[in-house]
């Protein structure tokens, strides 16, 4: 067997680290306010063959007569994002914008409880001059289109995160054959939107000569916005993005999203490069590929959609890469298993996988990594970084077949569905005690020692689920110099009831 040739950076990461403090800069405290209304208008300016984004902000002084505005800054691993940013200036009366020890922070005074009003100017990623891992991340603004996250461009107010917050944008002299679509609505040059900053931040922006499609599941609107051209086409792509969501839905028994958008975009990396975020009522998909729909694609797809759940709605607590291994390892098992269920892969595919995930933890540089050097190495080490998908989903898998041995009738998903439920309503973060708590209620007195074992030491998982079933069993094979478990399909028991060797994966 040979190690994946492809290249995932599953970039959901820290979705919820950027809903509950948004990068906020070392030093910095909120402001809560209840009722402030912002107005953005956004310009595209074209100067011979350059073209930038021109922001003004106006919003309502306080009684202080001073703020602090909140420059991008770090996001995703990138940094010094505020080098985009251009020409910042105060354009109401009596207004001065001040330097402070952090360049992502400025001062600006104004007179009291008078309307404030600033300007500037966002430009294209010199990514060139920035070593930059993951540009896509970067704002992307040329002549024919941009694809922004609000992360990466907008200025704001330090104000609370976590209210909503009446907002404006208006999209000025946009050229009349782009088209226009975010993740509050599509096809719209004013939008007014009632939703906590910590979402507008978290959102994508996108304009220019993105094709727009249209599909409704259950009554509720999904946009993909595709540019450039593929080997796939653009109804391949937007029918497994159809799939893939109304699945998801399905499973979670959530269908509330009236408004979703998916954007697809070039990542200009390594040919077979696959990445994509996770973002608000959205996600977007970076590519580099020669290939149709592949089922890497696919995973990726899924994986992304699950975190919809698994990390937007179910928040993780700080700091997020502790509980990786839950958010990122059961989004990953789940994205596997629902591509199966839902008829994108066959049983051989997802078999294939599984192995693939194996293969690639018993021969990994970083395989005994304890949940402390994963916090402390994720963002720098690839090897690292991979370990809490891959262990997270051999978890699930094992937990999954313990659960169903134990208490017959119930599920993996029966877990999950009762951590979303109780952090969801008692509005609690998820934790990896939190998770403890909720584990043994299925799995008693293992739950403990697994967890310190498996995840907080580090040590060698080595019970796996004996089957996935009465058509796949466990065998040990030799892989290069290495005895490593792999799964195989009992071939004769496929042929003879495809049915009931789905049934395991149904439940």
């Amino acid at each position: 067997m040979q190690q994946r040739n492809y290249i995932i950076f599953i970039a959901i990461l820290l979705f919820s680290t950027l809903i509950s403090c948004a990068d906020l800069p070392k030093g910095a405290t909120h402001e809560r306010r209840q009722a402030v209304k912002l107005n953005f208008l956004i310009e595209p300016i074209i100067e011979g063959d350059e073209i930038k984004l021109k922001f003004e902000l106006k919003f309502q002084g306080n009684a202080h007569g001073n703020d602090t505005l909140v420059l991008p800054s770090t996001w995703g691993g990138e940094a010094h994002l505020n080098k985009e940013i251009s020409n910042l200036v105060a354009k109401s009366k009596n207004t001065r914008i001040l330097d402070t020890a952090n360049p992502s922070l400025k001062k600006i005074v104004y007179p009291k409880n008078t309307l404030v009003h600033i300007a500037y100017e966002l430009n294209h990623s010199n990514k060139a001059n920035l070593n930059s891992v993951r540009p896509y991340y970067r704002p992307i603004i040329q002549r024919d289109h941009f694809h922004i996250i609000g992360e990466t461009a907008l200025i704001l107010p330090l104000w609370d995160m976590k209210t909503p917050i009446k907002t404006q944008f208006t999209w000025k002299n946009i050229p009349t054959s782009w088209s226009l679509a975010n993740s509050f609505g599509a096809s719209n040059k004013t939008q007014i939107i009632n939703r906590p900053l910590a979402d507008l931040k978290f959102a994508v922006y996108t304009g220019g000569d993105f094709r727009l499609y249209k599909k409704s599941i259950q009554g509720n609107e999904l946009i993909v916005a595709i540019r450039d051209q593929w080997h796939f086409s653009d109804q391949d792509i937007t029918e497994l993005i159809t799939q893939g969501l109304k699945a998801q839905r399905n499973f979670w028994k959530d269908h509330s999203t009236p408004y979703y958008l998916v954007s697809i975009i070039p990542s200009h990396k390594e040919n077979g490069h696959y990445a994509g975020t996770s973002l608000t009522n959205s996600f977007s998909l970076f590519l580099s590929t020669d290939k149709g729909v592949t089922r890497t694609m696919k995973h990726l797809v899924m994986h992304e959609l699950f975190h919809n759940w698994n990390g937007n709605k179910m928040k993780r607590e700080t700091p997020e890469e502790l509980v990786f291994w839950f958010s990122e390892g059961f989004t990953e098992y789940y994205a596997r298993k629902l591509s199966l269920t839902s008829g994108l892969i066959t049983l051989a595919d997802y078999v294939q996988g599984i192995n693939n995930v194996i293969y690639e933890y018993h021969t990994s540089s970083a395989k005994y990594a304890t949940n402390t050097q994963i916090l402390g190495h994720f963002w720098n080490n690839s090897s690292v970084s991979r370990i809490p998908y891959i262990k997270g989903e051999l978890l699930a898998l094992s937990w999954n077949h313990k659960i169903r041995n134990m208490q017959p009738g119930k599920t993996l998903q029966n877990l999950l569905q009762d951590i979303y439920s109780d952090s969801t309503k008692q509005q609690r973060n998820v934790s990896n005690h939190f998770i403890e708590t909720h584990l043994e209620k299925y799995l008693k007195e293992k739950t403990r020692h697994e967890m310190s074992a498996y995840i907080d030491q580090g040590h060698n998982i080595t019970d796996l689920a004996s089957n996935l079933g009465p058509c796949v069993s466990l065998q040990k094979k030799k892989i290069g110099n290495k005895i490593i478990p792999q799964y195989e399909i009992v071939q004769n028991q496929l042929e003879e009831n495809a049915s009931h060797c789905m049934a395991y994966f149904e439940e």
